[in-house]
């Protein structure tokens, strides 16, 4: 037997290196100092160049290297304190540059692939949507956008999925499924700021490449990291991942253990009800007995859903 649930939702329900520390290198090239006319990308071309001695992660690493033997060396050089504010800017630019870089998977076709598996996650926090662009369309459910999307992609190999969205810095995400033409399969937004997301699908074509994107409301503040998990069954979303429960004389689930949060329509219509599923949710059970009795509690702790509607199928 299955019970369906359904629930109509009527509200609504983020420098100059210095080669061994010499002075004659500051002598040699005073003008970086000293000059406001050099010329800026002259200037970033040397900065940037791997094999060159302005690059500042040379002189990071100059700096660390020689530290050890001369942990005095920079306050007894004058030289090098004059040079000191030129070396602060440079490595305050470099800083500013290297954390305003775009993610890797910033556009769809630079999108990261991912493996759909029975239980695959990637570690807290492995991606971002700092710095990130928008490009490629907007997800049905998003309130706007796209804003900072990034992209995933994944080749089916199971016709099941569930994509979990978990938040680390990221506030007011949003997640959508595509198919390889980017034609949308499910997408779903936040329920609240801090709170983890999900899509799923029942009907993907096993060998077929399917698309990710994820957002976040349009403010810069909610931009941020997060992780995602992936699973090659649906739940009780679908009938296919519908919860078994006890047939028995007197069960009942925790206060508030269900959600149709993220809930997505399937199934017919229950004879009595007033609209078409919206948002039903599948339980199971296999009788014991000839008869039952079901019942959906809610309000106060038992649970905050609002006109629920319920139906038993065989």
């Amino acid at each position: 037997m299955f019970i369906g649930i359904y629930f109509h939702n009527i509200g609504a329900p983020s420098l100059y290196s210095l080669k061994n520390y010499d002075n004659s290198v500051l002598m040699k090239h005073p003008n970086l100092i000293k000059s406001r006319r050099f010329s800026m990308p002259s200037f970033l071309e040397k900065l940037y160049s791997k094999n060159n001695k302005y690059n500042p992660l040379f002189f990071i690493k100059s700096l660390s290297q020689s530290s050890k033997n001369r942990p005095n060396y920079f306050l007894k050089s004058q030289q090098l304190k004059k040079a000191s504010p030129i070396l602060l800017l440079i490595c305050c630019f470099y800083s500013v540059v290297a954390f305003s870089q775009v993610p890797a998977n910033n556009n769809l076709i630079d999108a990261t692939i991912i493996t759909q598996s029975s239980s695959w996650c990637s570690a807290d926090g492995a991606y971002t949507t700092l710095n990130a662009t928008a490009d490629g369309p907007k997800g049905i459910a998003w309130a706007n956008g796209p804003n900072y999307n990034v992209w995933f992609k994944f080749q089916a190999t199971a016709e099941q999925i569930k994509i979990k969205l978990n938040l680390g810095s990221m506030r007011n995400p949003y997640l959508a499924l595509w198919d390889d033409n980017i034609a949308e399969i499910k997408s779903a937004r936040y329920t609240n700021a801090s709170s983890s997301i999900y899509v799923q699908s029942n009907s993907l074509t096993i060998g077929q490449w399917y698309y990710i994107s994820v957002d976040n409301y349009s403010t810069l503040g909610n931009r941020g990291t997060f992780s995602l998990c992936i699973e090659d069954k649906v739940d009780f979303d679908y009938k296919e991942g519908a919860i078994e429960v006890p047939h028995t004389g007197n069960w009942c689930s925790s206060d508030a253990e269900y959600t149709t949060d993220n809930g997505s329509p399937d199934g017919p219509k229950g004879s009595l009800w007033s609209s078409d599923p919206n948002a039903n949710v599948w339980f199971k059970f296999k009788a014991t007995t000839t008869q039952v009795n079901a019942e959906v509690k809610h309000g106060g702790v038992l649970g905050d859903i609002r006109y629920p509607l319920l139906a038993l199928w065989d």
